[in-house]
């Protein structure tokens, strides 16, 4: 897609890509580089890249070497629908609650709260883990939650429709990821006056450095048991109120994707922005096409206007002359199409059916052709522009024969494409210019 703006957005983070911590002797290494480089690849195509938080903006910077064109726009909660929801009534442990919300995996890593919960119960029972979620890892937690007598101090209530009251009665929410774009119940948990206990993942750190919401903690069941602590002592009668203002509401999001759509489609026209054809334009509407009369012996530009769309024709017509050429930039179909069209793979045709050349001989005319061709497309080569010579030997008893020019390019890049626009309307520039 040469020449057309284009946003990425990354919701995710892309730290599991980084094969130098890897050692190169092992399959994994060779497997992560591969897809590391496709990646990075990939995002070298686009113009302006979308992540959802500082973490992932990292990893673009650490990573991926890419630091410009890069926007951040958090992802966007139903603040109103949210608050209502976290009003639903229902039964919450007297003990202190914590909840953690998420898939029950690896990633994760429920396994480190756990820990710390063990370590917790030595200094008190007064608190209650809710982990709200299902997955793989499932049963290894029960087992643990059961060798480790915390069947009263944790429970697993699986997934919940409605989280927010959870999350609105519990003194803290916890998460413990390895990794995480985003995190929306982190951001949910804010939104509801909630404090955070997190690992550095997502925007947990964003959210704790602006309002002061929470702690940071690091994969250690030590600290993170002195923390869950501390919220206890602290109390859950404790009022508390983040002001978090707009910053992930939906019109927020809104506002930012414009912004970024409007900014990536003026940096891409800048970046393409092509010379104007040096000739008059001359505006009618559509409806006012049937009336036209078209000027004669003038070269200029006829922009006509149907339904707030532009079209524009470049017009040459000769007084006294009854031929009519169109040029057009895209295929013609056959079937009924009673006027000669002469696509390009049509110069060289191998069939019976006439082509070009045959169409010269008949006129005894050759005109000034300039053919480009990218040596690096075999089809070009081999289907066109080589059996075109051959049947240009046809053409020897021709009286009026002009030069054929043929430039050759080498863009392995390109491929089939070969010019690209700018680079073509140079070429006809240099060409009027000649003349």
């Amino acid at each position: 897609m040469n020449n057309i703006p284009k946003v990425v957005w990354i919701r995710g983070d892309m730290s599991e890509l980084n094969y130098k911590k890897i050692k190169p002797s092992t399959v994994e290494y060779s497997g992560i580089k591969q897809e590391y480089n496709m990646q990075k690849n990939v995002l070298n195509t686009f113009d302006s890249i979308v992540v959802v938080s500082d973490v992932v903006k990292k990893t673009l910077k650490e990573e991926f070497e890419i630091t410009e064109n890069v926007y951040e726009i958090p992802n966007s909660v139903d603040v109103d629908k949210i608050k209502i929801l976290s009003e639903e009534k229902i039964e919450v442990p007297t003990k202190n609650l914590f909840t953690m919300l998420g898939r029950l995996d690896n990633n994760k890593n429920q396994i480190l709260l756990l820990k710390a919960a063990k370590l917790l119960k030595c200094k008190t029972d007064d608190f209650e883990i809710y982990l709200l979620g299902d997955g793989e890892d499932r049963k290894s937690l029960e087992n643990y939650i059961l060798q480790n007598d915390l069947k009263s101090n944790v429970k697993i209530l699986e997934f919940k429709n409605n989280p927010y009251p959870y999350i609105k009665k519990s003194i803290a929410t916890v998460l413990t990821s390895f990794s995480e774009g985003f995190s929306l119940a982190l951001a949910e948990s804010v939104l509801l006056d909630t404090p955070i206990i997190s690992t550095d993942v997502g925007i947990a750190n964003e959210l704790i450095r602006k309002y002061n919401c929470g702690t940071l903690i690091n994969y250690d069941e030590y600290e993170l048991a002195e923390v869950l602590f501390k919220h206890i002592i602290q109390g859950k009668d404790r009022k508390t109120t983040f002001n978090i203002g707009n910053e992930f509401e939906v019109q927020t999001e809104l506002n930012k994707t414009v912004k970024v759509i409007d900014d990536t489609i003026q940096k891409v026209e800048r970046k393409n922005k092509i010379k104007k054809l040096p000739y008059p334009v001359e505006k009618i509407d559509f409806y006012d096409l049937e009336k036209y009369k078209v000027k004669e012996n003038s070269i200029y530009i006829l922009e006509i206007r149907k339904n707030n769309v532009k079209y524009e024709y470049l017009i040459n017509r000769k007084k006294e002359n009854d031929k009519l050429i169109i040029f057009n930039n895209g295929a013609v179909a056959g079937g009924n199409v009673k006027f000669p069209v002469f696509q390009r793979h049509s110069w060289s045709k191998i069939l019976k059916t006439s082509s070009i050349v045959d169409a010269f001989i008949k006129n005894n005319y050759v005109p000034k052709i300039y053919l480009h061709v990218n040596l690096c497309s075999k089809v070009d080569n081999s289907m066109q522009l080589a059996p075109f010579l051959e049947k240009i030997e046809k053409m020897k008893k021709i009286t009026e024969y002009n030069n054929i020019e043929i430039t050759l390019h080498y863009e392995e890049n390109k491929g089939h494409d070969g010019l690209n626009q700018c680079e073509a309307l140079n070429e006809i520039y240099k060409i009027l210019d000649a003349k």
